[in-house]
Parts: structure tokens; sequence; C-alpha cells
């Protein structure tokens, strides 16, 4: 599922506007945008 938290540009800092290395906005966990990439599999 292309969610936030299993996207590998996801920092999951919340309400610091941390919540994405691509986009400085404020992302959930279960959002996603079209800047989602899977996360590499050694994370």
């Amino acid at each position: 599922m292309e969610t936030c938290k299993n996207c590998k540009h996801f920092l999951g800092c919340g309400d610091f506007g941390l919540c994405c290395d691509l986009d400085y906005g404020l992302w959930y966990e279960d959002d996603s945008c079209e800047n989602w990439e899977p996360k590499d599999a050694e994370e």
C-alpha cells in the first residue's frame, strides 16, 4: 500500500513539518503523494 510510512522519503517528525525529505508540508503515516517511493529492503 502506498502510504507515507512505507515511503523512503518519510521522516516521521510530525508536528515540526519534517515528515518528508522532499516536501516540507505536514504529512501523516497514512497519507501519500506523487513523490511516493518504496522503502529499501535493508531499512
